[in-house]
């Protein structure tokens, strides 16, 4: 997937997730065709928002227009897999939130609850 090709070894993890979220719900758009472009985009967006936001609260932010909810569960995936092969770097607190995130993802929001 060319996507995922773009992603640098050492990226970070949540930078990494939302590639992999805009770029399957915006394949065609080229203000951020590319990783490092994104990347800007991301930083600047992320850094006005709260500590807790998530990388689909980032790109939500990024365009509110754009359904993310069917490349969810693949962009959590892939990152998960990325990381464990150690391709991705992340926080003990940024891998919990991405587990957490992918269990939810698997479950649905209905069954979120009895995961905790």
């Amino acid at each position: 997937m060319d996507v995922i090709k773009q992603i640098p070894v050492g990226g970070d993890v949540d930078t990494a997730t939302a590639w992999i979220l805009f770029r399957l719900a915006h394949p065609h758009d080229t203000r951020v065709a590319d990783y490092k472009a994104f990347d800007d985009a991301y930083a600047s967006t992320r850094a006005a928002m709260s500590a807790q936001a998530t990388p689909l609260d980032v790109v939500a932010t990024m365009d509110p227009g754009a359904n993310y909810s069917p490349y969810l569960l693949l962009a959590q995936a892939a990152s998960y897999r990325l990381l464990r092969q150690g391709t991705l770097t992340a926080t003990d607190q940024q891998t919990h939130d991405l587990i957490t995130g992918l269990a939810t993802s698997c479950a649905g929001h209905e069954h979120a609850h009895e995961l905790s």
